[in-house]
């Protein structure tokens, strides 16, 4: 009987215990669920905003690339056009230069035929 009383006894301990562990690992198990949809979404949020972030930036080099392209594009035609302007001037320059050495002859050949007389 006492055996059977030990057995009993023994038999109820172990259902207390298996009942016990039954409900840690119930509590264990929907921690672990609740931590795995944590880092789902995180990790969901996180790819977005990878996504996100590389798309702007691709869009940002694209623009920057065609405003390089715009500026390089603009500075050739202003380029052209100075240099056109720098060689009129120089024409100019140059014609200026003539007329002043034409005048200067002219000035200077009446007042040596003054002198010579």
């Amino acid at each position: 009987m006492e055996r059977a009383r030990k057995a009993e006894a023994e038999a109820q301990a172990l259902k207390a215990q298996l009942k016990q562990e039954s409900a840690s690992t119930k509590k264990t198990i929907r921690e672990m669920e609740v931590t795995v949809a944590e880092s789902t979404a995180l990790s969901a949020k996180s790819e977005r905003e990878y996504l996100t972030l590389r798309d702007s930036l691709r869009h940002l080099t694209e623009s920057w690339k065609t405003d390089l392209a715009k500026v390089k594009e603009d500075l050739g035609r202003r380029e052209v056009e100075l240099q056109k302007e720098a060689e009129a001037m120089a024409k100019k320059y140059a014609d200026l230069c003539k007329v002043v050495e034409e005048e200067r002859y002219i000035f200077i050949s009446p007042s040596l035929d003054r002198r010579s007389y």
